[in-house]
Order: C-alpha cells, then structure tokens, then sequence
C-alpha cells in the first residue's frame, strides 16, 4: 500500500525501495562508533519486526479505510524514528559541544531524590568495569534521538543534541525528493514516538491533505500512534528500547540491561478476547497484549517488569487520544489496544504466579480523606516494628502465654551495605495472607470480621494495612522471608516497587533462620542512597514504649540494645533522668514521683514533686517558660514529622498498644503542660490518622482526653482533702491549694486538647469555699451553677477575716466571726450563698465565673469600705461589655494607636473596663468614684461619664458582632486613653480614623469632656485602704 503511494502525483519522484536500502546503511551504522554496540539491535531487522506487527496492531476494519498515504507516512516513520540513535565516533569524540554537560546536570545526576539514586546505581556500573561516560552518552541519545532525527529530517542544522552533521547531510540526501510539507509531517511522527503530546489535533491532524483527492490524504495523529505503539512492543530477545533508562527506572537503570542480556523475550502477540461468558472468542476485537519470556534471574525480570508498566501506559494514552479525535472529527479509525498481560512472564525457581501490590481503593480512600499519609521517613521502621510486635502478640495469644516471655523482635542495621533489617518469632504469614492483606494496601488482616470473630480480644496496634507500602519511602527493594506453622514450607518475597510485580519463592523451612523456623518473619530493606535515616536505636525508642514483648536493636554487628519499657512508671521515670528534670536520687528519696492511674482501658502516668513547705504533691509541667537547665529548646518542643526526633526517645506523650502515637504532654496540643506518659490499649483505643502522627477525633479520643484530665482533677481532690485529714489545715486552706493544683493545668502558655472537657473536669473540682447560714463548706462550680445567685463582700475586712479563717483549722464560719469581732451592724444575710474564696488568686474561679455569671448587683458601704456583689446567671441581653469579646479587634486598635504602650500591652489587655450596657443595680456609692474593681477586673458604674458614648455606640450599630466589636474599641478607648492618656486623645482618633475602628461618630470635645470628668473620680478598690509603697 505504501508502495501504491509513490504513483500519486505528490510522491511519484519516490523511490520507496531505494530508501530502504539506504535507510538499511545508515542503521547498521548505529553502533559501529562504540555507542550502542551491545546488547540491541537497530538494524532493517527491527523495521521489519515492526512493520509486520502491524498486521496484527491495526485492526481489520481500519486497514480498509487507510489511504495510500496513510501507510506511506507509516512506513517511512518507522524507517527513519530510530536514525537518531546513529552515533558516529566524531560526534562522542566531540560530545562536549553538544548540551550534553548541562544534561548530565540537569536531567541525569541531579540533586533530588531520583538523582542520588542515579549516581549510585551508575557508581556501580564503574565499580563493575563499566564505561560510565559512554553510558550516559547513549542515555543523552535516547533521550534526544527523536529530536534528532526530526531536525535531520527538516534540514535544521545544529549541535545542541550531538555533532552530527554528517548523518544529517545524509538523510537529507535520502528524503530530498518529498514535499517539504510531507517532510515536515513525517519529522513531527517521527518525534512525537517521544512526547506525550498527541492529543494535540493542530500539530497531528487527523485528515492533512497533500493533493487534491482523498488518496493523498493521512491521518497524521494515527501514523504517531501506530508508530509509537510498534516501536514500544518490538521488545523481543534481539532489543532493548530506546527510552531513556532513567525514565524507565530511575533508581535503578541498570536493570534494563540486565534484561537485555538475557534475551528473554519470546513473545508479544495479541491477546485474544473473552466473551460475556469468560470463554476466548476469536470474532471479538483484542483489547490486550501478551508478553512471553523465560528469565533466570530475579533482577533482570524486574527491569523488564519497569518497561512494560511505562508500555501499557502509552498503549493507553493512545486509545483516550485516538477516541477523542473519534469524537471531536468523526473519525472512523479505532486503536482498541489498552493493557500489557504480563502474566507469562515466569522466573525460574520462583512461583509460576507472579504477585501484584493490590489497593483496596475504597479503604485507602477513605483513610487518606484528610491525611497526609506519611511525611517522615523514620515511620517506615515504626511501621515494620508494628507489624513485628503484633504478630508476636498473636502467636502469645495462640498460644495462650500468658507473659508473652518468648515474644521478641530483632533490629539490625548494616550502615555500610545500607541493609534494615527487622525479625520477629510471631505468628507468621501464610500464602493465603501474603496474597490477601501482605500484597493488598488498605486490607488490615485484624480488621476482618472473621479475624475479629475469631479474635475478640485481641487489639491490633496495625489497622490499615500499609506497612510494607510505606517501606518504598525508602527502599527500592525489599524482601521478606516467612514461615508459618500451618505450612510446610517458608516463602521468600522479593518487592521492587510498590507499582510492579512481585515474586514468591518456596523454601524449605530448614534454610530459614533459625529464629523464625517455626514461626516468624524478616523484612529486609535495602535503603536507597538518597534517602535521609536517622539513628535506628534512637527512631525505634522514639516509637516503641512500652511493646509487651522484647524488642532489641543492633548497629553494624553491636551488641543487642534493649528497646522500650515493661512499664509506663519506668518509662516516664527515665524521660525525668534523661531529661535532667529529675535525677535519680529524687525518685529514690520520694522527692520526685511517677503516679499512674488506671482508668478503664488507659493508664496514665503523671510525674509530680514533693513540696515541703506546703506539703503536698504538685504536678510537674514542662514549659517553655521552665529555667533554662530544665528547658527543651524550641525544635524540642515542637516535633513534626523528622524534627527532633532523637530527643523524642525520651519525650512524653500518648500511645496506642505501647506504640508512641502523639508527642505532646498528655491532654495537651503540644509539650507544654503536664509531664506524663499514656497508654491505651484494647476495646475502645481510639483510632489513629493513617500517618499515626495523631489521634482521630472519634468519641473514643473524647473518652480518652476525658480520662486523663479526670486523672489529673483526682489528684487535686486528693491532695486537698489529705491537706485536711492528715495535715490539719483548714477548710479555706485546702480550697487555695487546690485552686493552685488547679492553675497548674491552664497557664496561658498551655494548649488543652479539649478545652471543653478540661473546663468540665475543672468545675467538678471542690475549688471555693461557700457559706450558708453561718455554715462553711466546699463547693465546685458544678454545683454553684444550680444556684439562682452568688454573692461576695468585697472589703479588707473581709479579706482579713478570710486570711484569719485559713489559718484556723477549726469549724468556724465567716459570719460568726464577724459577729464576734464587732460587725454585727452590717451582718452577712440568711438567705445568701456567700462566695468566701477571694477572686483574682489564681483566675480560676474568675474564669468560670465569667463564662456563665455577671454581676447584676453592686452595693457600696462607704462607712464600712465595703462592697456587696451579687451575680447571677447570665441569660438574655448582656449586662456588661465583656473583657473576652474581641480580642483581634483590641489587638488591631493597639496595633494602630498606642505604640507609646508597647511591653506593657498584655498586662493591659486584662483589665479593659466593663462597660454596663444592660440592666445594671448599683447603690450605696459615693459621687467620688465612676466604678468597682472586682476581683482583677474593674466595673463602670452607671453613672459613669461616658455613659453618653454607650448610648451613641448602641444606637450607631445593631448588627450584634459589629456592635460588640465597637464597644470592645471604646472600653479600651476609655481605659488607655480616658483614664490614662487623655494627652493622647486626638491622636488616637486621628490614627483611627478611616479604619473599621474608627470613633469619629463619637464628639471629640465631649469625650475630652467625659475626660475631664473622670479625672476628679476614682475606682472604688478595698485594696487602696492598705500600706504599701504604691499609696
């Protein structure tokens, strides 16, 4: 058909047969010039192989509808796409005029990850004897010849791909009597075998005309495909591709020669069809394509393997673009091909089957909604540990050990050979498991139901079934050997790529290791050059706490180290020593202590040190506040994924079945907090993220988080109730110490988990000492939140009679004190609920107090110094503008007004006044003062001068987060500036002028006024009537 062309009017000067012959010339030439010479053949003899695997690769119904043209464009593409691949020896002797340096450093031996794994692989080749400039000369080729040869092909003459100006001379000579426009048509098929750019209908058009009638037409996008498709499957036993072998298998391009070597290949031929009832039917079109070969080694097997995967992803490019053009031009052409079976491919001494890494989609889905799987190359030793230390688990349980003594799992590291090895006598695999859950990611043995059914109790650290997969983050080849009791025979498994294949060698279970002979497993990783590993004992100590079982590691032939704790008190206990926050005489002389606490199915650990002078045990926090000997430092603190993971061995933290899972202070979202060690395990552990970087939030880690912060609230119950029973302090002493033992789990510098569930745990917490009806006792928030109201006397009287009551450990009450010291004229009502513990001590009661009360009452005694307050429940509009609400929006008006303030910003950011803005009793106050301190905050009164601003504010804007935003502007407006720096106010409004801050509605001269006003008044503070060298 293609010789049929030639009579056409625009190709009858071609001699098709002619350039053939000199076609034949020139690819015999390809490897005279000692590039290319082994192992692949270029010659006529793969244009024919081609050529007539287009019998077969174009289907019947399309050969009809080819034009002459068609196959003349065909035809001649396959002649002249390898031509590039001509290397003379001028042109490598000149090779440094070409771009071939900044292609080494560009493309071959780069800097990441692939790259370094490149050189290594090359440096083996050197090492074996091997050319390797000459190597990377034939990678540049390959990577280029099909630019080559389309430059050669236009007449386009440069250096920039080789000096190869004599070859281009001579197929100019060869093509010089085709149309240029034809020329420039086969140039572009020519080099597109190399691009993935076929898709593109401008650049290969799917009807280029080259006359007038339809004979002279092509399709010029089918011509690409059919030639990249013959090109890609002529890899019988006399040829190698011509990819670039770093584009194949960057890790290891080696391989591809190895499989050339071995001249493998028998076969590659269409797959016959399966009809609806699974039998082959010849009458069906063939979508598949079958490769036959007999290797003799694993390896070469491999690189074989590397090629066709990249071969059954073009074949299937090929089908989208060719269906497309079917689509968009109404094309009739069909490309039916879309899969490589490789599954003829066989290895003598392995298994007849080859093996694939299977994906569960749906659960990998599913667990990767939202995760980032893993980001540390460290857990892949995490990961292998895991599965070590459950089957171990399992073979206890098997066996029913009740000590799990035998258990034991073994580390090795060879540094020089880069070789991790991790053994263990578990449970084992048998075939069925390799090929079900080994092989499939995502499919967890423990999580089927009829595992679970079979295993109730048994609570698996692994759960997702990602493993072995995660060795490829560092590893290129893997291998496991195992050996389970139910079989007769060992397996050996060699893993090359998480994407191919994999084969499964039968052993005899007498030429496995002894240690796993009857039961057990070795993974053995070869980590490749490019990937970073950090001390192997320090990453297994960093994950492993407390296994269950014995867990050694050895380093280049060491002697075994031990590797985690038999238990959490032993585990936290050495963190305090090697952390030098304790020392090992503290622990001993019960200076320092490790309280562990069982709660259901956790255990928590928490260290605490004796204070002397208060006698009781306090917690014992790490923050970054700590004195500097005592201090981790800021890459300590903050661990994510490689960072600072060394010190990590000893850092506290949550773990789910002894495995470390959060590096954090237990109950908190980083290290700052409480210095403690957890540990759940069995039904209801909560579930990890797949990166085991963190806990999901499932009902189960709120049950977790729950637990711990009542762990630590008992300890505070504890201590204040032995305060009274052994120590004889008294009621009003406890309650401080253990609103102290309180502040120990909120410093501003600590970050709950919950918040929520740690503000729960607080307010069950006898923290406040109440009085009713002349009777004392201990009260939580808890339980003064069912009370309608709460009412306090604010004087130094009061406070000096409440400092009195602490010392007495008698049953005395503030009333009858007061009675008996004179005060009966303003005496303490029946009916009240007299909140006795001071406000502003430690902030907790404040805290809680306001999150749910405001003050509705303020009664001033004047005569007496004193001030009654009553709160209630807040409900409806609010009462006052509050010191919590709006925070960004004081950050920003600071930020714009009052630099003269800056280092003295968060002290003031506590204490902005309250605004009243709702329904507001106030009485009994003097005209000398404009408001009350309460506790650490301070209270307008209504009658304050700036009473009119309130009012304009509220009138100004209804939108309630807008309006509470403005009234936060003006409560500082009014403290820093009013009350303050009225120097300063047209500064300020001119600063804020413009802004969402801006106060301009607000009459400058009349706030200056309210100023003016305030200047004379004061806030009534019971602490003012106290000596000290600020009055």
């Amino acid at each position: 058909m293609a010789q049929e062309a030639c009579t056409l009017q625009p190709f009858q000067g071609v001699n098709l047969l002619g350039i053939r012959n000199s076609v034949e010339e020139l690819l015999g030439a390809i490897g005279n010039g000692g590039i290319f010479e082994e192992y692949t053949k270029h010659d006529i003899s793969h244009i024919d192989a081609m050529l007539e695997s287009l019998e077969w690769i174009i289907p019947e119904e399309t050969k009809t509808q080819l034009t002459p043209t068609d196959w003349l464009l065909t035809v001649l593409a396959i002649y002249f796409h390898d031509l590039g691949m001509l290397v003379t020896k001028d042109e490598y002797q000149q090779r440094d005029q070409s771009s071939f340096a900044r292609f080494k450093e560009d493309v071959l031996l780069t800097d990441d990850n692939n790259g370094r794994d490149y050189k290594a692989r090359i440096g083996e080749l050197q090492s074996q004897g091997g050319d390797v400039e000459r190597f990377l000369y034939q990678e540049f080729v390959r990577y280029f010849h099909a630019t080559r040869v389309r430059n050669w092909i236009v007449g386009n003459a440069t250096t920039e791909y080789g000096a190869s100006g004599a070859a281009q001379t001579e197929v100019s000579k060869v093509l010089e009597c085709l149309p240029y426009v034809f020329r420039k048509d086969l140039a572009l098929v020519c080099e597109s075998h190399h691009l993935d750019d076929l898709d593109n209908e401008t650049k290969y058009s799917v009807s280029k005309p080259y006359g007038t009638r339809k004979t002279q037409t092509a399709n010029v996008q089918y011509a690409a495909i059919l030639l990249r498709t013959v090109d890609i499957l002529h890899v019988t036993s006399d040829r190698t591709p011509s990819i670039t072998f770093r584009i194949l298998n960057p890790s290891d391009p080696t391989s591809q020669l190895e499989w050339a070597k071995q001249q493998a290949v028998t076969s590659v031929r269409a797959k016959l069809a399966i009809n609806d009832e699974g039998e082959l039917d010849p009458s069906l079109t063939p979508e598949g394509i079958e490769v036959h070969a007999l290797f003799t080694d694993g390896n070469a097997y491999f690189g074989l393997i590397a090629y066709l995967q990249y071969a059954e992803q073009q074949l299937r490019m090929s089908h989208e673009w060719e269906a497309r053009s079917n689509r968009l031009f109404a094309s009739t052409f069909t490309f039916p091909w879309r899969y490589v079976d490789t599954r003829n491919i066989h290895v003598e001494g392995f298994l007849p089957r080859q093996f694939d890494f299977n994906i569960d989609r749906e659960k990998i889905l599913d667990l990767l909604t939202g995760h980032t799987l893993y980001n540390d190359s460290n857990v892949v030793l995490r990961e292998l540990l895991q599965n070590s230390i459950d089957a171990v688990r399992l073979q206890d349980e098997l066996e029913r050990l009740s000590d799990g003594s035998d258990g034991k799992v073994w580390i090795s590291w060879d540094s020089k050979a880069r070789t991790l090895e991790v053994r263990d006598n578990g449970c084992g695999m048998t075939q069925e498991i390799i090929e079900n859950n080994l092989l499939k990611a995502g499919s967890s043995r423990y999580q089927e139901a009829d595992f679970r059914k079979k295993y109730p109790n048994f609570s698996p650290i692994s759960r997702f079934g990602i493993g072995v997969m995660s060795a490829f983050m560092i590893a290129d080849q893997v291998e496991v050997i195992t050996s389970h009791p139910e079989e007769e025979e060992a397996r050996q498994l060699e893993l090359r790529s998480v994407h191919g294949k994999y084969l499964v060698r039968v052993l005899p279970k007498e030429e496995v290791d002894v240690k796993i002979r009857p039961h057990g497993t070795i993974v053995r990783l070869t980590v490749r050059p490019s990937a970073e590993i950090d001390d192997i004992l320090m990453t297994a100590r960093r994950w492993i706490v407390v296994p269950g079982c014995t867990v050694t590691c050895t380093i280049d032939g060491s002697e075994e180290q031990r590797v985690g704790y038999d238990h959490l008190k032993e585990a936290l206990e050495d963190f305090l020593v090697k952390s030098s926050l304790s020392s090992r005489e503290h622990l001993t002389s019960n200076k320092v202590r490790v309280e562990v606490v069982e709660k259901e199915n956790a255990t928590i650990a928490y260290a605490l040190r004796w204070n002397e002078f208060f006698r009781q045990w306090e917690f014992l926090k790490h923050s970054r506040y700590a004195p500097a000997s005592r201090r981790f430092t800021l890459r300590e603190q903050y661990i994510g994924g490689r960072e600072g993971h060394q010190r990590d061995q000893f850092a506290p933290g949550v773990c789910v079945e002894g495995v470390r899972v959060e590096s954090t202070a237990p109950g908190y979202k980083d290290r700052n907090g409480i210095i403690g060690l957890v540990n759940v395990s069995g039904q209801g552990s909560p579930r990890t993220n797949v990166a085991r970087s963190s806990l999901d939030d499932t009902p189960e880690k709120t049950a977790l988080i729950g637990k711990i912060y009542e762990a630590y609230c008992d300890h505070i119950r504890d201590q204040s109730d032995l305060l009274q029973s052994e120590n004889g302090y008294s009621l009003t002493w406890a309650c401080s110490e253990a609103q102290f033992l309180t502040s120990s789990l909120t410093s501003h510098n600590m970050v709950p988990s919950s918040f929520r569930l740690l503000q729960a745990a607080l307010q069950r917490v006898p923290l406040a000492v109440v009085e009713e009806g002349g009777v004392r006792r201990k009260a939580s928030i808890e339980e003064i939140r069912r009370l309608p109201e709460i009412h306090m006397r604010i004087s130094n009287f009061a406070d000096h009679v409440e400092a009195l009551l602490r010392e007495v450990p008698a049953d005395v009450s503030l009333q009858s004190l007061l009675e008996f010291l004179g005060n009966a004229e303003d005496p303490i009502p029946a009916d009240w609920t007299l909140l006795c513990s001071r406000l502003g001590g430690f902030g907790i009661l404040e805290e809680h107090l306001a999150a749910e009360w405001e003050i509705a009452v303020l009664s001033g005694r004047m005569d007496r110094r004193s001030c009654n307050v009553t709160w209630r429940r807040r409900e409806g509009t609010p009462r006052w503008t509050s010191s919590l609400n709006s925070r960004e929006a004081l950050d920003l008006v600071e930020h714009l007004s009052m630099r003269s303030f800056e280092g003295e910003r968060e002290g003031r950011l506590r204490h902005v006044m309250r605004l009243p803005i709702g329904e507001i009793e106030s009485t009994g106050f003097s005209d000398r003062y404009i408001g009350v301190r309460v506790g650490v905050e301070h209270y307008l009164l209504n009658t304050h001068p700036w009473a009119w601003a309130v009012d304009a504010t509220k009138e100004r804007f209804s939108e309630s987060e807008e309006l509470n935003r403005h009234l936060t502007v003006l409560s500082w407006l009014i403290t820093f500036v009013g009350l303050n720096r009225t120097d300063l106010t047209e500064e300020v409004y001119r600063r804020l002028a413009g802004s969402e801050f801006d106060v301009s509605y607000l009459d400058l001269k009349r706030f200056q006024e309210s100023c003016d006003m305030a200047a004379a008044k004061q806030i009534f503070d019971s602490s003012r009537w106290t000596r000290s060298d600020n009055n």
